[in-house]
């Protein structure tokens, strides 16, 4: 009996069973692998990615600025109260990892030693009464930041200030006017106008706002509601914000 036929017959089949498993072992791994890199690619919310936006990937987009300064406390001229800095004077750092946040949060620093400054140097009824605090909020990609600063001497009242910037959290810069109004429905900028005005007049004829009012754009912020917020001068010569009521057109 001739075995060696039947041999190689066996052999052949096991051979071919080995080289298709292995082509669909690597045709699998390709797809899978394939799959990975799509999924990946389409994910912006990635490890990696994650920590090329944030400066610090452990942290949120914003939280409390800490410079090093050493707490000053003070006394009103009554001697009935205290104040300190560190309490009094809170600003946000911009944990975005951009030009652009680099400069704002140079900005804000420069702000609060300023402001520090003032409060640590003040006394008896000189006293400056200072107090900054800011918010901030996200509506699609972008990022809104208000800062409310308080300033004035004890005995004569406070006005306000209000500080605001938006970034587009895709792009890591500043927001344009136009990623604001689409990120929260409106279709144009004519849109966006015409509730500005309609909001104005009414808080003028209702004696909240100035005749004249005027208006900024880069002075806007979007609140927790999806609601833009304008600055504008408010009388007797103070500034508030108001809250912009959509109009249908």
């Amino acid at each position: 009996m001739n075995l060696l036929p039947l041999l190689k017959t066996k052999t052949s089949k096991i051979v071919v069973s080995i080289i298709i498993s292995t082509i669909l072992i690597i045709s699998t791994v390709s797809i899978v692998f394939i799959n990975l890199n799509i999924k990946s690619a389409n994910n912006p919310e990635t490890k990696q990615d994650k920590v090329q936006k944030k400066i610090n990937a452990t942290k949120e987009w914003v939280y409390d600025a800490d410079y090093g300064f050493e707490n000053k406390v003070l006394k009103d001229p009554w001697g009935t109260a205290t104040f300190n800095s560190k309490d009094m004077l809170i600003v946000p750092y911009i944990n975005i990892n951009s030009d652009y946040a680099n400069a704002v949060n140079q900005e804000i620093k420069e702000l609060y030693k300023k402001e520090y400054d003032d409060f640590a140097k003040s006394s008896g009824s000189n006293l400056i009464w200072i107090n900054i605090k800011y918010e901030y909020f996200y509506n699609d990609d972008i990022l809104s930041v208000m800062i409310w600063k308080k300033k004035g001497l004890m005995n004569a009242g406070v006005s306000n200030t209000f500080i605001t910037y938006n970034f587009n959290l895709n792009t890591l810069n500043k927001a344009t006017l136009e990623d604001c109004y689409k990120a929260i429905g409106y279709n144009s900028k004519e849109q966006l106008d015409l509730s500005i005005k309609s909001t104005i007049s009414d808080e003028i004829q209702n004696g909240y706002l100035l005749s004249d009012v005027t208006w900024n754009y880069d002075e806007l912020f979007i609140d927790e509601n999806g609601k833009i917020n304008l600055i504008v001068p408010s009388p007797p010569g103070d500034i508030k914000y108001i809250t912009i009521e959509k109009q249908n057109i």
